[in-house]
């Protein structure tokens, strides 16, 4: 649900700074650079922004790191 309501935000050619974010990172990485996100909010999500690690909820234990 997460990512389909930030797939249908980009689909209308609008995005919150949560998502401008994580393209922002994503394109630097695209072109060669280098990026890194340090500190316990980056898995924990404590901003939403920060959610870089997705915990699956029937696989317990079980991650994905889109970047």
């Amino acid at each position: 649900m997460h990512i389909g309501n930030r797939l249908k935000s980009i689909d209308n050619n609008k995005l919150d700074w949560a998502t401008a974010e994580a393209c922002a990172l994503v394109s630097l990485n695209m072109q060669g650079f280098n990026t890194r996100i340090i500190g316990e909010d980056v898995e924990r999500g404590t901003f939403n922004q920060r959610h870089m690690v997705f915990h699956d909820q029937k696989d317990f234990g079980r991650t994905f790191t889109p970047l």
